[in-house]
């Protein structure tokens, strides 16, 4: 798999994950068991905008042909995935989140596995132009 198919990916799921949060928050936090409260509400909007934000520059870095830039943008991501993997499992661990946490879990380690992968391999990543 090359860098290019792993930003893509990663760009429709903030895709999809980030539109429901920026104009439904309540649903999607009621679905994790979160109980919403208007910070809860604001901070589901925002989160969602920043997925929605991630998902562009992902989709449009997809096609560019900058090592360099990939690779920080790879490290850069498997930081921010690893350490939200962490973060979130021990939500799902202490009943923060219901069952459905660990799905969000499960997305976050897939991410860091492949950002990682891109990251710390010696040869910097192609994102290849087709």
């Amino acid at each position: 798999m090359r860098l290019r198919h792993v930003f893509t990916i990663n760009a429709v799921i903030c895709l999809l994950y980030g539109t429901p949060f920026a104009v439904a928050p309540a649903l999607l936090l009621s679905m994790y068991g979160a109980p919403p409260n208007e910070l809860g509400l604001l901070v589901a909007r925002l989160f969602g905008m920043m997925l929605i934000g991630m998902g562009g520059i992902l989709w449009q870095l997809r096609t560019q042909d900058e090592r360099e830039a990939a690779r920080a943008v790879a490290l850069s991501l498997f930081v921010a995935d690893a350490v939200s993997t962490v973060f979130f499992a021990q939500a799902a661990l202490v009943g923060d989140v219901n069952a459905l946490g660990w799905t969000v879990v499960a997305i976050y380690g897939l991410n860091t596995i492949a950002f990682g992968f891109f990251a710390f391999r010696r040869k910097p990543a192609a994102v290849a132009v087709t």
